[in-house]
């Protein structure tokens, strides 16, 4: 169809695109991109063009920067504006946050700057939004560090920052974050162990450690050259996005419809031509199901979404999370405000089930797979049958194994 493209309009007036046409160029990722808030308040984030100076330069003036930071720090120079990346986000066409940091050139630390409006009644959103955009573009140039300088009082980008593992050394210090951006199996632990080595100064241990639970100890070396023993659950956050599927970590195949899965995951390869749900805004995110299914779903777990066929899915593994935590909600208990970081609205919840009472797991470090695992390969593995994929069940260590070996090959 696309070599008939010329002809076809010629002859019918229709226009063939590639599918390529809707892929989202990374070099422009998430630059025009949309979101609705929980309030139905819409944040636009888009790269910064010359009729947003003098907006900038206000919003960074209210965040008590004086004109000759703003002019030699905050914004980039005429000569260097091809060389880095400034992005703003709008709401109602009033500029309420801004973000600059360097184009990406095969380094290992970065340095960005980020201020937002305070006082704005989406001040945490647009906070939320800002620090997704860049950790998304530098998880695709990982490992990386990031070092993240803020205005003074800025408490919204603060917190959102620490929630996603940016920590200080001392007060009036940049944020410094690890990105590092991979999914740790057996065997690919010393290729991104030397990587992180290599780049970061973050030595992890030699061997690959077995799972005990969420909450056990890993040594290591950090940047500064000290040995620390940090919990898994939190050197998963300060190295986020990472997974470390570590040998026996518990792990379940939970089902999804398409529907749900896109906003929900992100996976899609198209991008939409509509506003991004309020869940994109959120690292951590609320996935509901059957309440029978909280038994499986343990802190620290490993969670492996499987798209169904229904409304055109993909039968398929598409992609695997970490359940930060696990609990049950009554489902007239569930407000508008509890739903913000799930792809559901208290009008959809039956679309899981009529059962009054939903089990509610919160994931992050969302990966999706880079080859959906499919039916096919998943009864090849013994965890495929019917009864399997229509609630959440666990699978084997060798499962996991096999479906990450398979959805992460290069080939």
């Amino acid at each position: 169809m696309i070599q008939a493209a010329d002809a076809l309009q010629r002859t019918y007036g229709i226009r063939v695109l590639s599918s390529d046409a809707f892929e989202r160029p990374e070099q422009q990722h998430g630059e025009g991109e949309s979101v609705h808030t929980i309030s139905e308040s819409k944040l636009t984030t888009r790269a910064m063009e010359t009729g947003d100076a003098n907006q900038v330069r206000h919003l960074l003036a209210q965040c008590g920067l004086s004109n000759g930071s703003i002019a030699h720090g905050w914004l980039a120079p005429d000569g260097l504006r091809r060389a880095t990346h400034q992005v703003v986000v709008h709401c109602d066409e009033n500029c309420v946050g801004y973000i600059k940091w360097p184009m990406v050139t095969n380094g290992a630390k970065y340095s960005a700057h980020a201020a937002i409006d305070e006082a704005h009644p989406e001040a945490a959103n647009v906070a939320r939004e800002l620090l997704r955009h860049i950790i998304e573009y530098m998880g695709r140039h990982s490992p990386c560090t990031l070092l993240l300088t803020l205005p003074p009082h800025q408490s919204h980008l603060r917190e959102v920052a620490f929630s996603l593992g940016f920590r200080a050394a001392h007060n009036h210090s940049p944020l410094a974050k690890v990105i590092a951006g991979c999914v740790l199996t057996s065997a690919s632990w010393e290729a991104h162990r030397t990587e992180l080595a290599r780049v970061c100064s973050l030595k992890l241990p030699e061997i690959p450690l077995r799972f005990v639970s969420a909450s056990q100890t890993i040594e290591l070396y950090s940047p500064d050259g000290n040995r620390r023993y940090v919990p898994l659950d939190l050197l998963e956050t300060l190295l986020s996005p990472v997974l470390f599927c570590l040998a026996d970590r518990p792990a379940v195949i939970s089902p999804i419809e398409r529907r749900f899965a896109e906003p929900l995951l992100g996976h899609s390869r198209q991008a939409s031509l509509l506003p991004a749900q309020s869940a994109s805004l959120y690292a951590a995110r609320h996935y509901l199901c059957d309440p029978r299914s909280l038994k499986h779903l343990q802190r620290g777990a490993l969670m492996l979404f499987y798209e169904s066929s229904k409304g055109g899915g993909q039968q398929a593994i598409i992609a695997v999370a970490r359940i930060v935590e696990s609990y049950l909600r009554r489902r007239d208990a569930l407000q508008l405000s509890d739903l913000q970081s799930s792809v559901l609205r208290p009008e959809t919840l039956d679309q899981i089930g009529q059962a009054d009472i939903k089990a509610v797991s919160v994931i992050d470090n969302i990966f999706p797979l880079s080859k959906p695992v499919t039916l096919a390969q998943l009864q090849l593995l013994g965890c495929g049958k019917p009864n399997q994929l229509i609630t959440t069940n666990p699978i084997s260590s060798d499962q996991l194994t096999n479906i990450l070996l398979e959805g992460f090959s290069d080939d």
